[in-house]
């Protein structure tokens, strides 16, 4: 789960961080900048589906 493996992804995707404008040229694996990199691809497809976002909300608080 991204939670133990970065992270990042949980506070980009729950709104607790912003997403970068600009995004560096490379990332490393479990790192803020690989965040960054997944939730600006995979943003929408999140906010597409309201259960999704709430089972992260959900996760993110255990």
């Amino acid at each position: 789960m991204a939670k133990g493996s970065n992270p990042s992804i949980l506070e980009y995707l729950l709104g607790k961080k912003d997403i970068p404008a600009v995004l560096p040229d490379d990332f490393s694996i479990g790192k803020e900048d690989e965040a960054a990199y997944y939730v600006s691809l995979a943003y929408n497809s999140w906010l597409n589906d309201e259960k999704a976002i709430d089972k992260l909300k959900e996760l993110s608080e255990l």
